[in-house]
């Protein structure tokens, strides 16, 4: 798309605040359904969750589903005084629908209409509706199995099917089935598989309400882009601020794009002479939230351009937005439990998102949606997104289970049960946590993690630290490490050390914190705030993040990230070896590669390349690791091949995990491993590591003759051809390998009676009368016969010595004649 031209956008004129009429008014009022779709559902809707106990919801959006059917809801009789619990994906969401719905009952949010997000709550004695964010069900649920006191969740949005959300479901519907059979349950979104989700509900009616959405022209790009550009979103923008009127929402992949857009369309207007009456706003997740609630309060006589991520796309009004301008793209967390690295990818969104997406535009009239690929990559989409469950990090949901007692997973109802991959990985990660037993049970530990609301790592670094006096600063980096990276986004100026971001949240009331490195004093205040809530539900009172320390910052993160405890390998390449497995890389120089040991915190996969990148790292040493690990230090005896000595070589190692921490040569090293050590090294470089000379090449190729002829059942013996007695070597020569240190002990060995006593006597006998070594001459000269030339053994004599043989000698029992080789005086062959 290009952009458009010059033009000044004059500032407009203030527009009324976002009215809210009063439910009882709307209730009354005939011609609420018509602008309220959902609100003609309400009758059958309360009727059909009384007979079924689940209903699957489809509205569109702007029909009321989010903020009239709750409120209808209450006076349904089979409600009673119980209590309706509503899910909301995210925070900004929750809080947007609670005060949305206490406004129309004309009251204050925390009297009938409350919430519950992430440190904060705002619910009283009076509270009939919680919408709270969906974790929160999974704490309400693991602390009351029988959800006493509710009557109706309702998942809200759930076509996002986030991992929470499948998990809550999954533990709503057991829930209702052991401890509270009359709870109803209610699924609902805009954009649903419907039909998916309502055959995995046993069949639950599904209703749909009509759209109350305006119409929302489409523009679609001429031609498609190979990925995200943030030069075409640009002149997208000013061509949508050319030709249209109204506030623009536009959907960019993460907070990356969003400030360099900033950036781009402010330099842009300056250009054109167009800032005049236009605010630019971000909006994404880890904004706080008071910035974050800014777009629901209209900029009097100012045009909005507010730049969103995915958290824009379904659930909020954002009033005064005519305009969509849709990147196309999102970014996707994606889980590798093999490596148990992850990796954020921008991908392309599926045609259900970029519906919600367009919907935006239509919310309060008629509007333009800009979509910046062609029509033929817009069939080429999917038709839903992925649950989170398929490409997730399972450790919080496996601890989860196991808290509420579940040992195989088919023993709930899953939308999308867990990949068996996902979920062993983060059984084994918990149990290293310990958080299970051996016999994957929770333990007490386990159960004291869960109760945090932090990832298992971060909650077991927690409680750790608070025993043993420090948990001040876990505290604090346990609200680092739960939000995005201070630094990301920026120059990296901070490097990858957690201790300056730690250092710089222990100073965030300072107003001069973070300002050496550019950081949003607001955001550092948010931050501050997350860690005070935490700091008393961990109950390490207030000043969370500590002053001072006598101790290295991994020693924290150490019982958090046992596995990606790190030694250095190669501080010219800045490469470390991980106690997990593999390896992990500085990018960049940085300070920390000085060190030999890092626990690393943040490591992401590195595209096709081995190991991972090191994002987020604290400092650590062998003697901390040997004082915090000491039960799981291990002492190894090794004997192996040396492939680059071509020797066996013998040690004993202090093992933690993958990483060596101290050898010694090994002075005795056991018989039957040096044993199988020289064995893999003749696997690996062939019979050439033997002295296997002329006279065992001519033995295994007389008794390969015979063999083959099959005769006297030499067919039966043994084979002696190379694959074949490689393949048997522990058998014939194992025996005599185990006292040899060295290959010049080896090349001393007699491997001709070795292969020689493959044989049994009688073997023997035939061999040496079938395929004899030596034929005699006329003149009673013996000769050798080479059985390696070929098919036929081949004899090479003079001409002269041939003379009285009136036909050409054989073996075999006279099956095979002889190859004759006639040599020259001078013993050159003249004739075959």
């Amino acid at each position: 798309m290009s952009g458009g031209g010059k033009k000044v956008v004059a500032p407009r004129r203030p527009r009324p605040a976002y009215g809210t009429p009063r439910f009882k008014d709307l209730r009354a009022d005939p011609g609420a359904p018509r602008r309220y779709p959902a609100l003609k559902l309400a009758p059958e809707l309360g009727a059909r969750l009384e007979s079924s106990g689940t209903v699957v919801l489809s509205a569109p959006p702007g029909s009321g589903k989010t903020t009239l059917l709750p409120l209808v809801l209450l006076s349904e009789a089979w409600l009673g005084d119980q209590k309706i619990i509503m899910l909301e994906p995210r925070r900004l969401a929750a809080r947007a629908a609670a005060r949305r719905l206490a406004a129309l009952l004309g009251e204050e949010v925390g009297r009938t209409v409350g919430y519950r997000v992430r440190h904060a709550t705002r619910v009283g004695p009076a509270t009939r509706i919680e919408v709270v964010t969906e974790g929160i069900l999974t704490r309400i649920i693991q602390h009351d199995p029988a959800l006493s006191g509710y009557g109706l969740v309702i998942f809200d949005e759930f076509h996002e099917r986030h991992l929470q959300g499948d998990l809550g479901l999954a533990l709503s519907l057991q829930a209702r089935e052991l401890f509270h059979p009359e709870l109803k349950i209610m699924l609902m979104s805009a954009t649903l598989d419907d039909d998916g989700l309502a055959g995995f509900l046993g069949g639950a009616p599904r209703l749909a309400a009509e759209g109350r959405s305006f119409p929302v022209e489409t523009v679609y790009a001429d031609r498609d882009e190979d990925g995200f550009s943030l030069a075409v979103v640009t002149r997208a923008v000013l061509r949508a601020l050319d030709e249209t009127s109204g506030d623009l929402l536009v959907f960019v992949p993460g907070a990356g794009e969003i400030r360099s857009l900033v950036r781009r369309l402010e330099e842009r207007l300056e250009q054109l002479s167009a800032t005049a009456g236009i605010e630019i706003l971000p909006l994404y997740g880890d904004l706080p939230l008071a910035l974050q609630e800014r777009i629901f309060r209209p900029a009097m006589g100012l045009r909005r351009v507010i730049l969103a991520t995915d958290i824009a796309e379904s659930s909020l009004t954002v009033p005064g937005v005519k305009v969509v301008v849709d990147s196309g793209f999102r970014r996707r967390y994606q889980f590798d439990p093999a490596s148990g690295m992850g990796r954020l990818r921008t991908v392309r969104i599926s045609r259900a998102a970029a519906d919600q997406r367009r919907g935006r535009a239509g919310r309060e009239g008629e509007g333009v949606c800009y979509r910046l690929w062609s029509r033929a990559t817009e069939e080429q989409l999917a038709a839903f997104d992925p649950p989170e469950m398929v490409f997730a990090d399972l450790a919080g949901l496996a601890l989860e289970l196991a808290v509420w007692g579940v040992e195989e997973v088919g023993e709930l109802e899953w939308p999308t049960p867990p990949p068996e991959a996902g979920l062993a990985a983060a059984r084994k990660l918990l149990t290293k946590l310990q958080a299970l037993d051996d016999r994957g049970r929770v333990t007490g530990q386990g159960r004291q993690m869960a109760l945090l609301g932090l990832h298992p790592r971060l909650a077991r670094m927690v409680l750790a630290a608070r025993r043993e006096g420090r948990g001040q600063n876990a505290v604090g980096l346990a609200v680092l490490l739960e939000n995005r990276d201070l630094f990301a986004g920026g120059d990296n100026s901070g490097g990858v050390d957690l201790e300056t971001r730690l250092d710089i949240l222990k100073r965030a009331d300072d107003r001069r914190a973070g300002t050496r490195f550019g950081l949003d004093p607001a955001r550092l205040a948010a931050l501050r705030r997350e860690l005070d809530n935490l700091s008393r539900r961990v109950g390490v009172g207030r000043g969370a993040a500590g002053n001072g320390r006598d101790f290295l910052l991994g020693e924290l993160l150490a019982p958090a990230f046992p596995d990606r405890i790190a030694r250095r390998r190669d501080a010219s390449r800045r490469r470390y070896r991980l106690a997990g497995g593999g390896e992990a890389f500085f990018s960049q120089p940085e300070p920390l590669a000085a060190l030999d040991f890092l626990v690393v915190a943040e490591l992401t996969a590195a595209g096709s390349g081995p190991g991972g990148r090191i994002r987020l790292a604290a400092a650590y040493s062998e003697a901390a690791l040997r004082r915090q690990f000491k039960e799981r230090i291990e002492l190894v005896r090794e004997v192996f091949w040396d492939a680059d000595g071509l020797r066996v070589a013998a040690r004993e190692r202090e093992i933690f995990g993958a990483l060596g921490l101290r050898e010694r040569r090994l002075e005795r090293p056991p018989a039957a491993a040096l044993a199988q050590a020289w064995l893999e090294g003749l696997r690996r470089h062939g019979l050439e590591l033997l002295n296997f000379d002329a006279a065992c090449r001519q033995w295994c190729a007389r008794v390969e003759f015979l063999r083959c002829l099959a005769l006297e059942g030499s067919d039966a013996w043994p084979a002696f051809d190379d694959e074949s007695l490689l393949a048997a070597a522990a058998e014939w020569l194992g025996p005599a390998l185990g006292g040899i240190r060295r290959r010049e002990e080896l090349l001393k060995l007699d491997l001709l009676s070795l292969l020689q006593g493959r044989l049994n006597w009688r073997q023997r006998q035939i061999l040496d009368r079938l395929a004899p070594e030596k034929l005699r001459l006329p003149g009673g000269r013996p000769v050798r016969l080479d059985y390696t030339a070929g098919d036929r053994p081949v004899l090479k004599a003079r001409l002269q010595e041939l003379f009285g043989w009136l036909e050409t000698p054989t073996v075999a029992g006279g099956r095979v004649r002889v190859l004759l080789h006639i040599l020259s005086p001078a013993r050159r062959p003249v004739q075959v």
